[in-house]
């Protein structure tokens, strides 16, 4: 058995208490995504192979116990320690906070009784752990990270601190009479920086971007995100413009009006996430988890996502002229009044989908399922070649030099009102009503 998984994994809950991750993978067997029920075990070891946690408490190198988890076209997810689960312990915090290197061993069994390890040991993210250790130890090197900060900012920081100080005298003796901060500012003539004015003075790498968003700031153009978990977080008409976002746990997130053009996401779970309105135009996604986002009326043109999860998402009325899909899964997602012309959607999953009044000139389908839907709308000179049209409902479609050669599970009788012109059949026939 030959089982290829490619894996992110995102901290959850980071300060205190029990410590769940939050992962996401995708399993194939032989190539082929796999689906239907598995079993599962989870071991977290640091870099000496010595054994941090074990989903059942065992002290082995391998679990003795297993978990089965549901996958979905090759897709799973489960919190690692969620002791909710059935034979799944606790993650206390005490766990991770002595390593500064931890890693996570998985192995499956998809039914023969034969578990294999899932590849290599995979390196949770630097960034969250480092955070475990200074928070929950009281260690010292926020604060040496933020002096690192003041003394790049130099002499206009330490004048800033200075009239701060001041400011929060006069709020203290005078708090009846002050209407805003900024008309004590003014009627002081303070010249105080704004937070962005300052960040955009100094190098990208001088200050930590984790650190920036948990403050609130919400513009990284052109920045690196490694490892970046802030669940619910606001990031509403953030700036994300040509960013490399890797192994980020946003889920849940408010992102509507965000600005995600010539971005980079990898590894990453967004499930839950509204992006309304928001801008992926030449985007790239992999392997990311958009599972149930509401990204309606927002723009994906030109985008290149590969094993993307957009599994129950509200797409409707967005733009996807021109952009590019491999084996990524669109399960009972919306799709309706959206613009496909000359996007590709090669080997996608499209089950259970609402494709309604679609402008899809020139796409191209090849591959990919469409077990249940319902689709219609412009799809001429559109590709459908070895496509499952399995209980599709077509009614309503115009075909118009369309190719549907080797196509499943089509029959040209049971669809009303649609318009056959020069359109090829999976039998190679070519129909004109």
């Amino acid at each position: 058995m030959k089982i290829y998984c490619f894996l992110f994994c995102c901290a959850l809950q980071l300060l205190k208490g029990d410590v769940p991750l939050a992962h996401n993978g995708h399993i194939s067997v032989n190539g082929t995504p796999y689906s239907g029920s598995g079993s599962f075990k989870f071991s977290i070891v640091d870099q000496n192979e010595s054994i941090l946690w074990n989903h059942d408490e065992s002290l082995t190198s391998e679990p003795t116990g297993a978990i089965s988890l549901n996958v979905n076209n090759g897709f799973y997810s489960v919190f690692l320690g969620d002791s909710n689960i059935s034979g799944m312990s606790a993650l206390p915090a005490s766990a991770l906070r002595n390593t500064d290197k931890a890693y996570l061993k998985i192995w499956f069994d998809e039914g023969d009784g034969t578990f294999e390890q899932i590849g290599s040991s995979m390196a949770l993210g630097a960034s969250p752990f480092a955070l475990i250790s200074e928070l929950s130890r009281g260690s010292p090197e926020i604060e040496n990270r933020l002096t690192a900060l003041e003394n790049k900012l130099g002499d206009n920081l330490t004048t800033l601190e200075n009239k701060i100080t001041s400011l929060e005298q006069i709020v203290s003796t005078q708090r009846n009479e002050i209407t805003s901060i900024q008309q004590i500012i003014s009627t002081q003539a303070y010249q105080v920086t704004s937070l962005e004015q300052i960040v955009s003075n100094i190098p990208p790498s001088a200050i930590d971007p984790i650190l920036l968003a948990e403050v609130g700031y919400t513009k990284f153009p052109n920045r690196e995100l490694n490892g970046l978990s802030l669940p619910g977080v606001n990031f509403t008409k953030a700036n994300f413009k040509e960013a490399r976002i890797t192994s980020a746990n946003l889920i849940s997130a408010t992102m509507d009006e965000v600005k995600l053009s010539n971005a980079t996401i990898r590894d990453s779970n967004l499930s839950g996430t509204t992006l309304k309105l928001s801008d992926l135009s030449r985007a790239s996604l992999y392997n990311v988890n958009l599972n149930k986002t509401d990204a309606s009326g927002s723009t994906f043109a030109r985008v290149d996502g590969n094993m993307t999860n957009l599994s129950q998402a509200k797409l409707d009325l967005s733009d996807f002229t021109r952009a590019s899909f491999v084996d990524s899964n669109f399960t009972q997602s919306n799709f309706s009044g959206s613009t496909m012309g000359m996007a590709s959607f090669i080997h996608c999953n499209f089950e259970d989908g609402t494709l309604t009044n679609l402008d899809a000139v020139e796409a191209n389908f090849s591959d990919s399922n469409f077990t249940n839907a319902v689709v219609s709308g412009n799809l001429t000179k559109s590709r459908f070649q070895r496509c499952d049209f399995k209980n599709t409902n077509f009614s309503g479609s115009n075909f118009t030099d369309a190719d549907l050669t080797d196509a499943l599970h089509f029959d040209p009788s049971v669809h009303t009102g649609v318009i056959y012109s020069n359109t090829t059949l999976p039998d190679g026939t070519i129909r004109t009503d």
